[in-house]
């Protein structure tokens, strides 16, 4: 912010003392850039934890892991129960209204 130095009347002294009050208030790139990489720095501190921590938890975690269900017959039969539930919906989707509020 730039004050303009006009001359010397009270009211122009008082314009300029308070114009530089106000530039000690309104921060300069230099200072506003240094946030950027303060910040920056602590987020990217805060991810590197993060992944250790989430590396440290995988690794005490059982070696054998699997995606496939414990029951499959259980599965397939909620399997079979979400497929109706959807074809039901979709048989009677013209009684439903176009628009609902949610």
């Amino acid at each position: 912010m730039q004050c303009l130095d006009e001359g010397g009347s009270q009211r122009e002294q008082i314009w300029k003392a308070n114009c530089n009050e106000l530039n000690h208030l309104v921060p300069t790139r230099g200072s506003l850039e240094l946030e950027i990489r303060r910040q920056d720095r602590a987020s990217m501190q805060n991810m590197a934890a993060a992944t250790a921590e989430e590396s440290t938890r995988h690794e005490t975690s059982s070696t054998n892991t699997s995606l496939d269900p414990d029951n499959w017959a259980e599965f397939r039969s909620q399997a079979h129960r979400m497929l109706d539930d959807m074809l039901d919906y979709t048989a009677g989707i013209r009684r439903h209204p176009v628009w609902q509020v949610v």
